[in-house]
């Protein structure tokens, strides 16, 4: 498919007509979100937080928090929503699986803009916290009733078909995210307020020093 997207798109089979660059445009984003539902089908397969291999290493969040943030910036973001990140410059590095942090963090950062409201606010922010390290993502976006919170863990579970239906995704990027937390030896937290915003944490250990 992305061979055939590309040749179309650098117009090696003959020229594009508006129209039809217009519906390439379309079966591109198609395919951007099909690749993702396939890599959360996969990283799903992982029937418990055992199975999830850890390449465990010293990560600086003054260089991932960037690449989250790059990211989010690059995929369409309606409403006006302002995206900002806030770490440290002597904030320690943490002791984890950089990509899978990164993912983790993009799945946060991508339900923050589903969800949020015109205008609306998104902050990645890290603070030391003891020995650990406190990462957080807050929005100012629809909020969740307490009594949902549960729920929201939930694969293949949305709390409302018709904001599915709205923002889009399979109900399963929490779910992952909430594995891959706990697969570093940590809790997803998450506190909301019902029209006032989500703020979803987590906290992981600093790297440990080696001295030779």
């Amino acid at each position: 498919m992305v061979g055939y997207i590309d040749l179309l798109a650098a117009e090696a089979l003959g020229p594009l007509s508006k129209e039809q660059r217009s519906a390439l445009a379309v079966l591109e984003k198609s395919y951007r979100r099909l690749s993702g539902l396939i890599d959360n089908l996969l990283f799903l397969s992982f029937d418990t937080v055992e199975s999830l291999h850890l390449e465990s290493g010293s990560v600086k969040l003054q260089e991932l928090f960037p690449q989250v943030i790059a990211q989010c910036k690059a995929k369409p973001v309606k409403g006006n929503i302002v995206i900002s990140h806030e770490v440290p410059p002597d904030l320690p590095p943490v002791q984890a699986d950089s990509n899978k942090v990164e993912w983790a963090l993009g799945q946060l950062m991508d339900n923050a803009i589903k969800f949020n409201q015109e205008g609306g606010r998104i902050h990645l922010s890290a603070r030391k916290n003891g020995r650990r390290v406190e990462i957080a993502v807050a929005d100012t976006g629809e909020g969740i009733p307490a009594e949902k919170l549960a729920e929201i863990f939930e694969p293949f579970h949305q709390l409302d078909s018709s904001t599915t239906r709205k923002a889009g995704g399979a109900g399963i990027g929490l779910t992952l995210t909430k594995r891959i937390v706990e697969a570093h030896g940590s809790k997803l937290q998450v506190e909301s307020v019902p029209g006032k915003g989500t703020r979803f944490s987590f906290s992981l250990p600093q790297a440990q020093v080696i001295y030779e």
